[in-house]
């Protein structure tokens, strides 16, 4: 895995789940998924995923850092996405918001 290419593209769903979770997956307060980060790798793909395809940009792991980020830091835009863009691309936001 060349995780040195920020740009380049994960190989599949579980290269993209070991970069984001490659710290350990730790998420002290975030709402959107527990301390331990429980469902932090699996949140930023299905955000990242919603993204890429209004967007039409690849998901490459600049991507998933960047929503990553937004999770970790408790960002509204997380929520957002997924009640304004979630229905579109068969994403609950229920599943994945309190």
């Amino acid at each position: 895995m060349n995780w040195t290419d920020l740009d380049a593209l994960p190989t599949d769903d579980d290269d993209a789940r070991a970069y984001v979770d490659r710290d350990g997956g730790m998420v002290p307060c975030s709402r959107y998924v527990n301390r331990f980060g429980d469902g932090l790798a699996t949140l930023t793909l299905v955000v990242a995923r919603i993204l890429g395809r209004e967007t039409g940009e690849p998901i490459t792991y600049r991507a998933l850092d960047n929503v990553a980020s937004l999770i970790v830091n408790d960002s509204d835009d997380i929520a957002r996405v997924l009640v304004d863009y979630g229905p579109e691309h068969g994403i609950d936001p229920a599943d994945y918001l309190d």
